[in-house]
């Protein structure tokens, strides 16, 4: 919430103790802060609901297929080191380095990004 919605909110709650009668402001206030925290909640799991519907989080949680390495045939992803720095990425069996990561290919996996 904006420091504006807050204020128009604080607004609305005196208001409404004010016609009520009562002495305190903060409990409409209160009440108030919850309804839209409730309706922002609602918002966003519509939102989510939807997206799940469409299949958009279908991707982000899948585990990646190990790679077999050219170099030694490892698939353990614990055997491959990647340096985000210089994006090189390197076999912790054998040390083979390579400048891009391995990929999958139909006919299997060539050397093309070995150093």
């Amino acid at each position: 919430m904006t420091h504006e919605e807050i204020d128009i909110m604080w607004q609305q709650a005196m208001r409404q103790s004010i016609e009520d009668g009562e002495m305190f402001t903060r409990y409409n206030f209160a009440k108030l802060v919850a309804e839209k925290a409730l309706a922002q909640e609602k918002a966003l799991q519509a939102l989510h609901d939807e997206n799940e519907r469409l299949g958009l989080y279908r991707d982000a949680y899948a585990q990646p297929e190990p790679v077999e390495l050219p170099c030694c045939g490892y698939t353990d992803a614990s055997a491959v080191k990647w340096n985000p720095f210089n994006g090189v990425v390197q076999c912790h069996n054998c040390g083979q380095c390579y400048t891009t990561p391995p990929q999958r290919t139909d006919n299997g996996l060539g050397n093309e990004g070995c150093l």
